[in-house]
């Protein structure tokens, strides 16, 4: 266990700390993650600075936790008929890549203030969460070799492996890009609405799928 999270042994005292990433993650979506002080963290979560402290050593200390947070929501949304991307058995390859593409940045979007804190921390600060960040890449990546070892006959790369890691680090840099660093894009992506920016994405993917060695 991370050293700097002091731990929640008690039902109530994990309830308290949910509370507080909770809250956490509510000013995620405000403002940057130094832009946040503990006290604000207090008052959102309705208690006592003293209360943070008892739990978290510092700010830092709530990556690791919001990081295992975010893994189990995943983890959770991959198990739910109702949450997880469907895709028909009659869909052909370009119609799943397009599918990927709406339902990723959905995702992207959906949860980008949390993801961009994590993701920043994963390239900055590595020591804190990289075990996690590696989880959550290596979940995702099992999710496009599945798709890739599906659709194997209407792609023409010989190495699927490589084709799948291309993929999905192709899918991951752009949306991350305009997902999560959207404020800072190139104004020549300005033009482009959401539905048609997933659709370039995923034709982008395609033609290298399609593409022979």
């Amino acid at each position: 266990m991370n050293q700097e999270i002091k731990p929640a042994a008690q039902a109530r005292s994990r309830a308290t700390r949910d509370k507080l990433i909770a809250a956490f993650e509510d000013l995620l979506a405000e403002k940057y993650f130094d832009q946040i002080t503990v006290a604000e963290i207090a008052e959102r979560a309705g208690v006592a600075v003293g209360t943070v402290y008892r739990r978290f050593k510092n700010k830092e200390a709530f990556i690791p936790v919001m990081l295992e947070q975010q893994r189990i929501r995943q983890e959770a949304m991959l198990s739910d008929p109702k949450a997880r991307l469907e895709i028909s058995d009659d869909a052909t390859l370009h119609d799943a890549l397009r599918a990927i593409a709406h339902y990723a940045w959905k995702q992207t979007k959906k949860e980008a203030h949390v993801i961009r804190t994590l993701y920043l921390f994963a390239r900055l600060r590595p020591e804190i969460v990289s075990e996690g960040w590696n989880i959550l890449e290596d979940q995702g990546l099992v999710q496009i070799k599945a798709l890739v070892d599906h659709y194997s006959d209407e792609i023409n790369r010989t190495d699927l492996d490589k084709a799948s890691i291309m993929i999905f680090y192709f899918f991951n840099s752009i949306l991350i890009e305009r997902g999560l660093f959207g404020d800072l894009s190139p104004e020549f992506l300005a033009d482009f609405d959401e539905e048609e920016f997933a659709d370039e994405v995923a034709d982008f993917a395609y033609g290298y799928l399609m593409t022979e060695d």
